[in-house]
């Protein structure tokens, strides 16, 4: 589970708007889990949220280019036997999820030498769609 905070002061305009980002994927991809679902679709609808607000994301980048700001990383694994584990969610996720997957759902966005916003959920995979189970607010400031 992982959630940004801003402590001592206001967040800045744009680590509100990451944040408001990341929550908005977060939601999108948890209302479309479910068996047969594959990592890759759940990507791509992540990406679509950061792409309409203008953000880099792997799918937007200069080709041969490492991508250091927007949302550069996957959008998460499976958890088990070990922390990072099948099934994959991000561009190379191509096996459907079944019941029983457990994953770390978690969108962010970032800027290179700044800083950025990460929320992360774990849900349980279930016959019709999915269970969470991370029980934690969202809130920018604690």
């Amino acid at each position: 589970m992982t959630r940004t905070f801003v402590a001592g002061g206001e967040p800045a305009d744009d680590v509100a708007r990451w944040h408001e980002l990341s929550r908005i994927a977060l939601n999108r991809v948890l209302e479309e889990v479910r068996p047969g679902v594959t990592g890759r679709e759940l990507f791509a609808l992540a990406c679509d949220v950061f792409e309409e607000a203008g953000e880099l994301t792997q799918r937007t980048k200069a080709e041969g280019e490492t991508l250091l700001d927007g949302f550069f990383h996957s959008l998460g694994h499976g958890v088990g036997l070990e922390v990072h584990e099948e099934p994959a969610l991000g561009r190379t996720g191509s096996d459907g999820l079944v019941a029983g997957d457990v994953l770390a759902v978690e969108p962010g966005c970032y800027r290179s030498g700044y800083g950025g916003v990460r929320l992360e959920d774990l849900v349980l995979v279930t016959e019709d769609g999915c269970e969470r189970l991370t029980e934690f607010p969202y809130e920018l400031l604690p």
